[in-house]
């Protein structure tokens, strides 16, 4: 990794440190890399690498373990990066450090994206005192850190009717796709580098049941396009017709292709429903 990397976050760090004085701090900061990372965090660092990281730098502040809290900055690289991250496993989004930034925040531990950094700041055992403070670390760090909360340009793709969109997940290897909704242990869709996907939910009913589940994929250029949709056909679609098939669960589902990217239905509860879907993105 590049010093100028490194180098930036430290400086982040700093600022942080002087931000945010006054709490004591219980620990140094601890920096990470992608060949260390599962140091800290053992059983996910993979998740991280698969999405660029960079750097990491930990730090624990408060007077005593009591009102210990553990702040972790990501440096993602990017913030299609660092939104990734955070779409990953976010369940909602709320306004917790304010109206611009992305964030969940639950027991004790807030979760947000700024610019080409996720940031993790854990306070447990919760309570009323370390979430006002938690709240306050969280406005500071945001404050220090630039760039904006931007998406990746392939969100605004997505068709927004009955759009469920705490359900989005942008990623860029099949293994997520498949810890999401799984498809296929091979990697039939050639996700890897040089592509981009986004996996979506849709209710198309006021019950929110059934959801359909709607994925879209960016490729580098059309052949590899067309050769990811044979091979999505082939071992997913077998028996379909003009690209839509009826699933062994009653489902439906389809595909469409248009230059480099590829949309596909993976379940609709109907085949019209499908058929829109793909539609709106295609031809959109």
């Amino acid at each position: 990794m590049a010093e100028t990397d490194l180098g930036s976050l430290k400086k982040i760090t700093e600022a942080i440190s002087i931000g945010i004085s006054g709490l004591g701090k219980l620990s140094t900061e601890s920096y990470y890399s992608p060949d260390n990372l599962y140091e800290h965090i053992n059983g996910n660092a993979e998740l991280f690498i698969s999405y660029n990281f960079r750097h990491l730098v930990t730090m624990t502040y408060g007077k005593d373990e009591s009102t210990e809290i553990t702040i972790d900055v990501f440096d993602m690289g990017t913030s299609a990066n660092a939104y990734g991250v955070f779409s990953h496993s976010r369940e909602n989004e709320d306004k917790f450090v304010s109206d611009e930034v992305g964030s969940e925040y639950g027991g004790g531990l807030l979760t947000f994206w700024k610019g080409q950094y996720y940031i993790s700041i854990l306070a447990y055992p919760e309570t009323e005192e370390k979430k006002k403070v938690v709240k306050r670390i969280a406005k500071k760090i945001s404050e220090l850190i630039p760039g904006k909360c931007i998406k990746p340009v392939i969100i605004s793709q997505l068709p927004s009717e009955d759009l469920s969109p705490f359900s989005i997940r942008y990623f860029y290897h099949h293994i997520w796709l498949n810890s999401h909704y799984f498809v296929s242990s091979e990697n039939i869709l050639n996700l890897g580098k040089g592509t981009e996907a986004v996996l979506a939910k849709y209710y198309p009913n006021k019950e929110k049941k059934n959801p359909a589940i709607f994925l879209l994929i960016n490729y580098s250029d059309t052949k590899t396009a067309k050769k990811a949709s044979r091979g999505f056909v082939k071992n997913y679609l077998p028996d379909s017709e003009n690209g839509f098939a009826r699933l062994s669960d009653g489902n439906w589902a389809g595909l469409e292709q248009n230059g480099k990217m590829l949309a596909i239905v993976l379940k609709s509860p109907d085949r019209d429903y499908a058929a829109t879907l793909l539609k709106k993105v295609i031809h959109k």
